[in-house]
């Protein structure tokens, strides 16, 4: 949905990177900016940027957040997250 607002209908999801993280720049009504990095499972996550004015933005290290919150998880909730059943 927020692609259309995007207006750029020549990004093509690719095969071997199915998801998007992606960032998003309001610059003013209509004008919107996507930063966007194809990714994959297994994949580690970019670093991004989080718009908090149009031209000012500081970057998120995904990866590191994701795993320094991974490591606060107690083990019995890891083993119920990480079961296949």
């Amino acid at each position: 949905m927020l692609w259309s607002l995007v207006g750029d209908a020549s990004y093509r999801v690719r095969k071997d990177r199915p998801l998007t993280p992606a960032a998003y720049a309001v610059r003013a009504p209509g004008l919107i900016t996507a930063y966007v990095e194809p990714s994959s499972v297994g994949a580690q996550l970019p670093d991004m940027p989080l718009f908090l004015a149009p031209e000012h933005y500081v970057h998120v290290p995904l990866e590191r957040t994701y795993a320094a919150a991974w490591e606060g998880v107690p083990e019995r909730w890891r083993r119920v997250i990480e079961s296949k059943n």
